[in-house]
């Protein structure tokens, strides 16, 4: 044996007792976790108040169910919801706003204040961030920008968390009611004093079922929006008839373009990433929601890949069934369908799932995003929609500065291999930080650090490919309104039936998909048909809503919604300008 070998052993050996050592430190700083959240309420100081800021998202999962746990642990917690998303039209917020969340915080005096934010956000979180510092109250930032952009994070706001959240937060919220240092805290860095301390990470928490579920009611709650605060619960009302909840935590894929391409990697070794809450858990808290709001007609699962394991699956179809019994949507991966999985979900009543397709061009999905789905799995699986009644909703990235024009027309000649009615999401492709394609992006120079999420604010009103982009690509809003246009389809929904159809025949599409020249010199052909489109879905929807006894929802809407992007688009536009 030569020198070379024997030091290559050694490496070995060191490799596989490094691991053996961080695998039963990961045991026991799990134990210690598991404990804390089972133990009793250790609050030193009853009185002690925290205040979670959501931003742009009324309905925040995280937020609800953190300040849930934090109630259940003797703290005094109140929420502000700093303005809703609204697609394509959530705009900066303006003065007033500011304004408004100063003055609230000001008068509620928390000793803590808990920011969630992902990326999109963090030009807004700064400029709140500025204002907390004024009022000498600590601050904490959590959520996907701070833990792929820890170090961007620990710039602005005293305290970060850059893992999962609950056990970190809990902690930091003890240690300051008690007067205590709270800068060895593992899961957060801190700023004090100009010294920046980072502690590692957490392992990843496994039982899932240890996180209460959300709480309802006004108590301690405010939201801002188009200049004026609100008292109370701005998303789970009385009149609320769609539900979001999460059955876990985690993703089986690293697709490019996505945050957990750079999630699989940071947790790497700290647990199991993908884990699930039990199915008697998870029934609990949606037959609190079926019982809290009367007029729910779906039920919307938000985790990444709700299918993963068919035990799982079989015996949550089976309970829900039983237990809940209203109209049910989830998120599918193409490799997770097949005709037992869509039968046992439209027993359920599953009338809609969404469906990542990303590109038309295989190549494109392979090499570029890797995800392994060719045409044969995905046109399967539209096969099976189709045999279910299933309605389904495929996003495409419209705007990949890597996709060739031919690379993008493939997708007219894929979407034709699609039976319909379907829904297309046109997305405009988000340069979201850490990821492995922004990466690359950026080691390529086709994009700069300010087109990055965080520092650009194209993800505030430019979530989606629309018609205002043919003045700037041709090509690409050829292509775009060519899928549209084929999408576009009539729903009347009603308690008692529903029947939806494919407004354009595939006669017609077909007619312009070989005219492009003549469509591309006179633009405003498609600009009409899109709209024609539009307009006929949207009195469906309407016509649906008045069939149902929803007038709230018709004037929300068609009156206040609209009002609202319009004053959110200008004050936007205004802002960049000047």
């Amino acid at each position: 044996m030569n020198t070379i070998e024997i030091e290559n052993k050694e490496s070995t050996v060191d490799l596989v007792a490094r691991r053996s050592a961080q695998r039963d430190a990961n045991v026991i700083e799990h134990k210690e976790m598991v404990e804390y959240l089972m133990s009793e309420p250790r609050v030193n100081a009853p009185d002690f108040h925290i205040v979670l800021i959501s931003l742009y998202y009324y309905g925040s999962i995280p937020v609800h169910t953190l300040g849930s746990l934090l109630r259940s642990k003797g703290y005094k917690v109140s929420y502000i919801f700093f303005k809703d998303y609204m697609v394509d039209g959530m705009g900066i917020p303006t003065d007033q706003e500011y304004h408004e969340l100063t003055k609230t915080l000001d008068r509620l005096r928390p000793d803590l204040v808990g920011l969630s934010l992902m990326s999109t956000f963090a030009p807004v979180a700064r400029q709140i961030t500025k204002l907390i510092h004024k009022l000498d109250i600590p601050l904490v930032w959590g959520g996907s920008h701070p833990v792929s952009e820890a170090e961007d994070s620990i710039k602005y706001s005293d305290i970060v968390c850059v893992g999962e959240g609950e056990y970190p937060i809990l902690k930091l919220a003890e240690a300051l009611s008690r007067g205590s240092d709270y800068t060895k805290i593992q899961g957060l860095w801190t700023s004090r004093n100009d010294v920046i301390t980072r502690n590692g990470l957490n392992p990843l928490l496994q039982n899932l079922d240890l996180i209460p579920p959300p709480e309802f009611g006004d108590d301690d709650k405010y939201y801002i929006e188009n200049n004026q605060l609100h008292y109370g619960e701005p998303h789970f009302t009385s009149d609320l008839s769609w539900y979001n909840f999460m059955s876990g935590r985690g993703c089986p894929y690293s697709c490019t373009f996505c945050i957990n391409s750079f999630l699989n990697e940071r947790f790497k070794g700290k647990g199991n990433l993908l884990r699930r809450r039990s199915v008697d858990n998870v029934i609990e808290e949606l037959v609190i929601a079926r019982d809290q709001f009367p007029k729910l007609s779906k039920i919307s699962a938000n985790d990444e890949v709700f299918v993963l394991e068919k035990d799982w699956l079989y015996e949550f179809c089976s309970k829900y069934k039983k237990e809940i019994n209203i109209p049910f949507h989830c998120d599918l991966y193409p490799s997770r369908i097949d005709d037992e999985t869509i039968k046992l979900l439209s027993s359920i009543k599953m009338k809609t799932v969404s469906i990542g397709i990303q590109s038309g061009c295989e190549e494109t999905r392979k090499d570029l995003y890797k995800r392994r789905t060719p045409d044969k799995m995905l046109i399967n699986a539209a096969n099976i929609f189709k045999k279910y009644k299933v309605f389904p909703s495929y996003d495409f990235i419209f705007d990949n500065p890597l996709e060739s024009y031919n690379e993008l027309e493939q997708t007219l000649h894929f979407i034709l291999k699609l039976p319909r009615p379907f829904r297309v999401n046109a997305y405009s492709m988000q340069h979201h930080p850490s990821t492995v394609l922004t990466e690359t992006l950026l080691k390529e120079g086709v994009i700069s650090d300010d087109d990055i999420d965080g520092a650009s604010l194209k993800g505030m009103d430019h979530w989606h490919v629309n018609m205002w982009h043919h003045s700037k690509n041709e090509d690409l809003y050829y292509i775009h309104a060519l899928v549209k246009i084929y999408s576009c389809a009539v729903e009347i929904a009603t308690p008692y039936f529903s029947v939806m159809y494919a407004i354009y025949p595939k006669w017609f599409f077909r007619l312009l998909v070989d005219n492009p020249a003549i469509l591309k010199r006179n633009p405003y052909v498609l600009s009409t048909l899109l709209v024609v489109g539009n307009v006929i879905s949207n009195i469906g929807r309407g016509l649906s809503a008045l069939l149902s006894g929803r007038w709230k929802t018709i004037y929300h809407r068609y009156f206040s919604g609209h009002k609202a992007t319009r004053q959110r688009y200008t004050s936007t536009k205004e802002r960049i300008y000047r």
